[in-house]
């Protein structure tokens, strides 16, 4: 969000007949496959969804995920799978 959103200032709606990309069908494609890549680890998010807000494609035009709260084991079983895993020098 923009500073001036933060701060009260309107966001400027964009123009109209604009034809902004909202690549909602790739968030919920990489949002089922990441729900799948952690189920198979036995990591469950349960509020792992794509976020409403950012898909409607009125203000943003890239979706967000939303990765949601978890329990402690949850997390700590996150953090033990990450670790598992090699860092990459300039990761994405």
């Amino acid at each position: 969000m923009s500073d001036r959103a933060l701060h009260g200032d309107p966001v400027p709606l964009p123009p109209t007949g604009a034809n902004l990309p909202a690549p909602t069908e790739d968030a919920d494609e990489l949002c089922a496959e990441l729900r799948e890549l952690l189920g198979r680890h036995g990591i469950k998010l349960p509020s792992l969804a794509v976020d409403p807000v950012t898909s409607a494609g009125i203000y943003y035009s890239r979706p967000l995920l939303e990765l949601g709260r978890c329990n402690l084991d949850t997390a700590a079983r996150l953090v033990d799978l990450l670790r598992r895993i090699p860092e990459q020098v300039n990761a994405r």
